[in-house]
């Protein structure tokens, strides 16, 4: 780390799949249940309200991750 990097306090990483990207049932793991939609949707956002809320200057940065392999490598 340089002297002038910034600080961080946490880094976090979450799985989701890749449908969850545009289907809110994949995002919440309901399985298509409009309730459970509901109920995992309050629960995510009492969890994330208890430090969001509080922090000035959060900075939320999706990133994605790739698995690569050598391509001279002979395969598994």
């Amino acid at each position: 780390m340089q002297d002038d990097s910034p600080t961080w306090a946490a880094i976090v990483e979450e799985d989701f799949p890749i449908e969850a990207l545009t289907d809110r049932h994949a995002f919440y793991a309901t399985d298509g249940d409009p309730q459970k939609l509901e109920e995992n949707r309050g629960r995510m956002s009492a969890s994330t309200r208890t430090f969001i809320d509080h922090a000035a200057g959060l900075d939320v940065l999706p990133t994605s991750s790739y698995l690569r392999r050598d391509p001279l490598r002979k395969p598994l």
